[in-house]
């Protein structure tokens, strides 16, 4: 997973932010659907990650925090209770595509051995650009 800063403004978000630092740390991280000032539990998407806060800053304007993803989840459900919201989630583990071209492509990334000095290199650029479109159309199925 990624490490990433979020800026968290809502007062239902800042406080599910509290209650993460004063326990675990973990939150449920989910995209919203929908375009409300006040989502629900049937804004949000259901599957979405579990993140622990690896830091945190208060702002004039609400939290700063960076966000480690740990694992992909789906909530089986999503409660609101006055300014709460609560998921009961489960593992969702991404399907990896397991071929013969996917494992070339594979093997041949790891050959190339980026280095800082190499990444100047135009011509690895364009090597690892022509990886990653392949890659993409073994993902999606086209050619």
């Amino acid at each position: 997973m990624s490490v990433t800063p979020m800026a968290v403004n809502r007062p239902m978000s800042i406080d599910a932010v509290n209650r993460a630092l004063t326990g675990d740390r973990l939150l449920f991280l989910s995209l919203q659907a929908s375009d409300s000032e006040s989502p629900g539990p049937k804004d949000l998407k259901q599957t979405g990650t579990v993140g622990v806060i690896r830091q945190m800053a208060r702002g004039a304007h609400g939290l700063q925090i960076v966000v480690e993803g740990l694992e992909r989840v789906y909530a089986e459900s999503i409660s609101l209770t006055e300014q709460t919201m609560t998921a009961n989630i489960r593992r969702a583990p991404e399907e990896v595509v397991k071929s013969v071209e996917v494992d070339a492509y594979m093997r041949r990334l790891g050959a190339l051995r980026v280095t800082p000095a190499r990444a100047a290199d135009r011509e690895a650029v364009a090597e690892l650009a022509g990886l990653a479109r392949s890659l993409k159309r073994v993902e999606t199925g086209r050619d």
